[in-house]
């Protein structure tokens, strides 16, 4: 059996901030901004607040893929804007 761990959009401000600055942070029908991600062809959208319950590799997958730079051009710095919460 494949364990399952809690991977969310991180709650760090500038992270956020980075996201919609480079227009990565997009908008569904209803107006509320998510995170996107591609595993295995399927879209999995992370909304801020809500955590996912996901398999252990398909989660470190997405956080290793989510990485973003935060910060002026020079001296920005490389993070990831997924973070597994609890494992």
């Amino acid at each position: 059996m494949s364990e399952k761990v809690t991977i969310r959009l991180t709650e760090n401000s500038e992270i956020l901030d980075a996201l919609r600055d480079k227009q990565i942070l997009q908008r569904d029908a209803e107006g509320k901004e998510f995170y996107s991600r591609y595993f295995d062809s399927l879209e999995i959208r992370f909304y801020p607040g809500i955590p996912l319950f996901l398999n252990r590799t398909v989660a470190e997958a997405l956080r290793q893929s989510s990485e973003v730079s935060v910060g002026p051009y020079i001296g920005s710095w490389l993070t990831n804007a997924l973070e597994i919460v609890s494992e």
